[in-house]
């Protein structure tokens, strides 16, 4: 079965959504007054398509490295977001859509996925990105040395990825990741799942750059100012415990970004965050639970619906849990309708 479609992503609704906000914010009450006058739409300066997003309970991004960032740790997430991109991505229905790949077939029996890669892409540096830069990162991020703790789960289907974790084999690579030309991956997983491509949309399966790595080891995350990216955005400047800044990826093969560039200013406190978007030094924020209740008025408080997963789990390691029928004793005595309602 072939797959492709064209992706649509956030970035390129964005331009279109400022313009609709634009066109609504110029209305105004005709009543007896002549029509309004309709003005020609004029791009801001470079200097002030800057989009200011506060990080809010944080003083630092834990990781850029995508082999390694956790779903809970929402800026680094971000951050990563920005500056890597993978085989596929999900919209925002989330449903699978090409990414790197632009189309894909599965083999009869669905153990073997065979993308093709859009052509001609390069990382942020110009140094050209293959299927073996895509096969080098999924199998990176499942070397032991690695230390990844998404991995083994997310790219736990594909074939003798327990075997490289367990240190019983050295790579998947020629192994169940092949890359017969510059332009195509086949990847073998252990058995037939439909949801298999919606893992591939996890960070850890996102395309590092080799040669980056190789020069600085785990410290490489540090010198994304050099090169490695391959979203759209590149990072510009990483000053640590203040902010990181991104710029337009250019050689990103896709749309680029109409935005001259993306801030990320760390806030320990919401408060702190909200005084500066009250000020204007920020362009969104949350709003603080001392004030929600008179905020959520304003004229420019937006609510809208998250998918996020809250969970309760008992520590098996330590007493009482650590017995087995005090855990089921537990488990028989919430009440889970209610929690989920």
């Amino acid at each position: 079965m072939d797959y492709g479609k064209k992706a649509v992503t956030w970035k390129r609704l964005l331009p279109i959504f400022l313009c609709l906000l634009s066109i609504l914010l110029a209305g105004c009450d005709l009543g007896n007054n002549p029509a309004p006058t309709v003005k020609k739409l004029v791009k801001a300066p470079a200097d002030r398509q800057v989009y200011t997003v506060p990080q809010v309970g944080v003083t630092d991004i834990t990781t850029l490295d995508p082999a390694l960032v956790l779903s809970t740790d929402q800026t680094s997430m971000s951050a990563i977001q920005m500056i890597y991109t993978g085989l596929v991505q999900l919209d925002d229905k989330l449903q699978v859509q090409p990414q790197l790949a632009q189309s894909w077939n599965v083999s009869p029996d669905g153990l073997n996925y065979t993308f093709h890669l859009n052509k001609a892409m390069k990382f942020s540096d110009g140094t050209p990105l293959t299927s073996a830069d895509v096969a080098y990162s999924i199998d990176r991020a499942l070397q032991p040395a690695t230390k990844s703790t998404v991995a083994p789960i997310y790219l736990s289907l594909i074939k003798d990825s327990d075997k490289l974790l367990d240190g019983f084999i050295p790579t998947l690579i020629n192994d169940s990741l092949i890359t017969p030309d510059a332009n195509t991956l086949t990847i073998t997983i252990k058995k037939r799942a439909p949801y298999f491509l919606a893992m591939l949309t996890y960070p850890c399966s996102f395309v590092v750059e080799k040669h980056l790595i190789d020069s600085y080891k785990t410290a490489f995350t540090d010198h994304l100012t050099e090169g490695g990216s391959s979203g759209p955005f590149k990072v510009a400047q990483f000053t640590h415990g203040k902010e990181i800044d991104f710029a337009p990826n250019a050689d990103y093969y896709g749309p680029h970004p109409q935005l001259h560039k993306v801030v990320f200013p760390f806030y320990q406190q919401s408060d702190n965050a909200y005084h500066d978007y009250q000020i204007g030094q920020v362009d969104t924020t949350g709003v603080p639970v001392s004030t929600f209740v008179t905020d959520k008025k304003r004229s420019d408080f937006h609510q809208i619906p998250q998918l996020w997963i809250n969970y309760y789990t008992m520590n098996y390691l330590v007493k009482p849990f650590d017995n087995i029928h005090i855990r089921q004793a537990f488990a028989l005595a919430i009440n889970k309708t209610t929690i989920a309602n």
